[in-house]
């Protein structure tokens, strides 16, 4: 093929000229065809390509060339004869062999990627514009509640200002993972962590953190999984979680007040290798997508539509990292919309079961014979739902849309002989709610039936009407089948109410939760090198009665156990530490001799959670992961199943022992299976290891603070907070430690010689710029921990000039005043705290 053959085969446009006559060598077809049908060989450039042209183009090259025969010249011009823009490349080049010098001009039409290339920088304009108001408005609320609640001692607008707070930094976290998860996956980063889940649980779960959002907006929000739904599934139950959680969040904030959203599981066939292809939807009766929006919904850093992004907020990522996901997950989403008629949203993955049958739908005792219910809810879908289960359970159930009609049935059964022996009640119904109905039964039928009130609001905020009107038991919305099969069962006396996702229900109302977990015989080796996060736990823990060992590295804490082995009931273990990381001291503990060595729970704590971390943890021993931040809730839940086997002793039960709630996506990839030997995986490594010296330990002391954090817990009165601004803000701390003021006291006593502070002065003088972040990011925890106002305020500054490549030098002198102002202060405050001399 000769090079004309080739160049008239190319989708860009290649024209050769003379450089001293301008006359046309030479055009391939591309060029020919869009020019002229005719030839353009012999003519003079300006006149075929140009209109009206009378001479060399203002922008032609070839002078430049000329005075540099090896150069290349590259701009954009827009062609008034193809209305088209170019990027035109000229060289000048021997045409042919033996041929003249030539300026041979290469252009390519870049008018279609310049308009995507300026629609994509103007979404991701428009993107970095809504970020900073999403980032912002979390952070004002924060800021500004802060200084509400600091300004106040009225314990009930405190206790209202760090609620808020809570919510903000909720919402901040989520916009954060948001960005994360985008760039991850931009980057090709992101792991899936398969492990297996039980689905109605994890459902459960998720249902349970955007419920509230939809009783603020009085929605009903129902839950179907269709009957041949697998219980038990192996995937990546975070990232599954995740996608719903978006997909529900935007049909609540869509849906009007009072509107419906529907969340449905469906099996849809199995695939080779003991896998299924399951589909989870989502629909709601909201504002709905027009077909033009649809278009772009997926598309990253986009919004369908600018004033509703305005009125509803978001970065416009949700629904990109969902699709992502999917695809990930062996599936895909899609959406079907009209604007007025409500979204419906499905995404299909790909999942490998452990085994079949969706629910255990049974009664557990004789008496369930003779049961009758009465369910009574104004929504006909939820009352179809209920009845099929109720059929599947082989019980006569009677579904009515109104407290009236509840009524007049019981009184029709009773006239029968035939009563009914539970009413399900929903609370919110028109005309007569659930309450007040409960109230009309037991004044005409007394104790006739059990009252279960079924609604989708937290108990406390209805359970004093609710005693009141007779109701001694409680059923959340949305509805599960498992719960309601452990409700029945509590009614009719089954001594054990575990669901069949393994989640405790408890007695009464209340679930059977009466105060924190009883681990007063527990000892737990608490090993992370950062001083602060071991006292947060502390703090989280105090209530339990757990006592704590500390270590501040791996090697310490592998030379604690090897003292004490049998003394350990756990060990909560960072992975990045100096000297020793967690994951080698796992290794070295587990191979020791001593048999507690193969037995004892060893959690790990970390922020990064991806498939390598957990792979890693597995193939040294570990039993689980705790996320950081580390949450309370989440922290009490985890140790509750590894210390207490899940069934939770509770301090001041007052009825007895309650069950506890387990979660079952916190900790990410914990098992509840502990490894019975593992010396096989490890060679002895301990040998050359000196053994470290026991310590004594009583319940709720810690080895770090020596002091008994409960002590304080509870006293309202602290030294005057204004004596101390604005170097330590003392509201703020005293809020964060529920006013210990002993704990308080002892972690103030921890920091006040840290060599860290002065390590950041070291490192700003030597120009350290990598010991400078490293050292700006941990003081940051501290001083925020522990309130410590001036220093942040300096350390902030540090930060921002030193991720722009600037080096703070006089910043220098304003952080080691900040640093020995608050220190100076902090003797007086340590002793007012321990003596108890309040202002």
């Amino acid at each position: 093929m000769t090079a004309s053959q080739i160049l008239d085969n190319i989708d860009a446009c290649v024209c050769v000229t003379d450089p001293e006559t301008y006359r046309i060598l030479y055009v391939n077809e591309t060029m020919s065809a869009l020019y002229a049908p005719r030839r353009l060989v012999g003519e003079l450039c300006w006149e075929a390509l140009q209109e009206g042209g009378d001479g060399p183009c203002v922008f032609c090259p070839c002078d430049k060339l000329r005075g540099d025969p090896g150069a290349a010249v590259t701009w954009e011009a827009w062609s008034p004869k193809t209305h088209r823009l170019y990027r035109n490349t000229s060289r000048l080049a021997d045409w042919g062999e033996g041929g003249p010098r030539a300026h041979i001009k290469h252009a390519v039409d870049i008018t279609d990627i310049k308009k995507l290339t300026e629609k994509s920088d103007k979404a991701k304009n428009d993107f970095m514009s809504r970020m900073s108001h999403e980032i912002l408005t979390p952070m004002n609320a924060i800021m500004g509640m802060s200084r509400i609640a600091s300004a106040t001692d009225d314990l009930f607008k405190i206790k209202n200002c760090l609620m808020k707070i809570d919510d903000a930094s909720k919402q901040l976290l989520g916009i954060i993972n948001g960005i994360l998860d985008m760039s991850r996956l931009e980057d090709g980063r992101l792991e899936l962590v398969h492990d297996d889940f039980n689905l109605e649980r994890m459902l459960m779960e998720t249902c349970g953190e955007v419920a509230a959002l939809a009783n603020e907006k009085a929605q009903d929000l129902q839950v179907v999984i269709d009957r041949d739904v697998p219980v038990t599934l192996r995937s990546d139950e975070h990232r599954l979680s995740q996608i719903l959680t978006h997909l529900l969040t935007n049909a609540i904030k869509f849906t009007p007040p009072r509107g419906k959203i529907r969340l449905q599981a469906a099996f849809l066939g199995k695939r080779g290798g003991g896998r299924a292809e399951l589909s989870f939807s989502v629909a709601d009766d909201g504002i709905g997508i027009s077909e033009s929006e649809q278009a772009r919904l997926f598309d990253a850093f986009e919004q369908v539509n600018g004033t509703q992004s305005r009125k509803y907020g978001g970065l416009g990522l949700g629904l990109t990292i969902c699709r992502s996901l999917a695809r990930l997950l062996g599936g895909d989403i899609d959406v079907r919309s009209a604007p007025g008629k409500g979204s419906t949203f499905t995404f299909r993955v790909v999942t490998e079961t452990a085994e079949g049958g969706a629910a255990n739908m049974e009664i557990r005792n004789p008496a369930h014979r003779a049961l009758r219910i009465l369910f009574a809810d104004d929504d006909a879908d939820t009352r179809e739902y209920f009845k099929l289960l109720m059929r599947e359970c082989q019980v006569p159930t009677k579904c009515v849309e109104s407290g009236f009609e509840a009524l007049e049935s019981m009184e029709r059964a009773l006239r029968a002989h035939k009563p009914y022996t539970i009413l399900f009640v929903d609370w919110r119904m028109p005309h007569m709610d659930g309450i007040e109905t409960a109230k009309q039964f037991r004044k005409r039928f007394g104790d006739a039936a059990a009252i279960v009130l079924v609604a989708g609001i937290e108990w406390d905020l209805i359970e004093r009407a609710s005693a009141e009107a007779g109701i001694r038991h409680f059923l959340p919305k949305p509805l599960f089948a498992s719960s309601i099969v452990d409700r029945i069962n509590e009614i009719v006396g089954l001594p054990e109410r575990r669901s069949r996702a393994g989640v405790s229900v408890g007695a009464g109302v209340s679930g059977g939760v009466g105060g924190p977990p009883d681990f007063s015989s527990k000892l737990i080796l608490l090993v992370d090198d950062i001083q602060i996060n071991r006292d947060i736990l502390v703090a989280f823990l105090e209530d339990t009665g757990v006592a704590f060992d500390h270590a501040a590295n791996g090697l310490e804490a592998v030379n604690k156990f090897k003292g004490r082995p049998a003394a350990y009931d756990l060990i909560l273990m960072d992975l990045h530490m100096p000297e020793m990381d967690g994951y080698e001291a796992s290794i070295h503990i587990r191979s020791l001799g001593h048999p507690r060595a193969k037995q004892i729970p060893i959690l790990a704590m970390t922020a990064e959670v991806f498939e390598k971390d957990i792979t890693r943890c597995r193939q040294v021993g570990m039993n689980g992961h705790l996320r950081k931040p580390v949450m309370e809730d989440k922290l009490i839940e985890c140790l509750s199943r590894f210390l207490l086997g899940g069934a939770a002793r509770r301090k001041g039960g007052g009825d007895g022992d309650a069950e506890f709630v387990s979660n079952a996506r916190s900790p990410i990839g914990v098992s509840v299976d502990l490894p019975t030997d593992t010396s096989a995986n490890f060679a002895d490594t301990s040998a050359d290891i000196p053994a470290g010296a026991s310590t004594d330990l009583r319940p709720g002391m810690s080895t770090d603070l020596q002091t008994d954090a409960s002590v304080g817990r509870g006293t309202s009165a602290v030294p005057d907070p204004n004596d101390y601004l604005p170097y330590i803000d003392l509201r703020l701390a005293m809020q964060k430690l529920h006013n210990n003021q002993k704990l308080y006291a002892a972690m103030l006593v921890n920091i006040r010689h840290n060599p860290l502070f002065d390590a950041l002065v070291a490192a700003l003088r030597a120009n350290d710029l990598s010991a400078i972040g490293d050292l700006v990011r941990t003081l940051m925890g501290i001083a925020g921990n522990l309130s410590l106002s001036e220093i942040s305020d300096a350390l902030t500054q540090i930060e921002t000039m030193t991720k722009r490549r600037i080096m703070p030098h006089e910043l220098i002198d304003r952080y080691a005043a900040a640093v020995d102002r608050t220190f100076e202060r902090l003797d007086g405050l340590i002793e007012a705290l321990d003596r108890g001399e309040y202002h």
